[in-house]
């Protein structure tokens, strides 16, 4: 009986506890507030995620359109934006350059900039949030 009751008094601990951390656990690694079973998302609107394919060449960065793509890289990038927006910075784009490198063996470099969109505490207002830029070298 005792081991029911000290399960019991976890559990009812962690549902106390969880709606208490989400905001706190989802600011910290950029996840979606919708997720993860807690309250935040009664209050914060779905937003959009920007993933921006940027090639490397020597000083200039010229932005790679997804048309330069196969229709099959073009759904694997969509997929990751829609996993990013809700695993935020738990889901970093190694993948996606991977997949561009295969997709175009003459780019030496690659950025790629990840951008939310985000309430602002200031205005109240959606507005975009700093970008989160990864390089990539061959």
């Amino acid at each position: 009986m005792r081991w029911k009751r000290r399960v019991l008094l976890t559990a009812l601990a962690a549902l106390v506890a969880w709606p208490i951390a989400h905001p706190f656990v989802v600011e910290a690694l950029d996840l979606d507030p919708w997720r993860f079973c807690g309250f935040a998302m009664y209050a914060t609107p779905s937003t959009y995620q920007r993933v921006y394919l940027i090639e490397l060449r020597g000083d200039r960065e010229v932005h790679l359109h997804p048309s330069w793509f196969s229709d099959d890289a073009k759904d694997r990038i969509q997929e990751y934006k829609r996993q990013r927006s809700v695993l935020g910075e738990l889901l970093p784009p190694h993948e996606v350059a991977e997949l561009v490198f295969a997709e175009r063996p003459e780019i030496e470099g690659l950025k790629i900039v990840v951008q939310r969109d985000a309430i602002s505490a200031r205005t109240s207002r959606v507005t975009p949030e700093p970008a989160t830029a990864f390089l990539y070298r061959r």
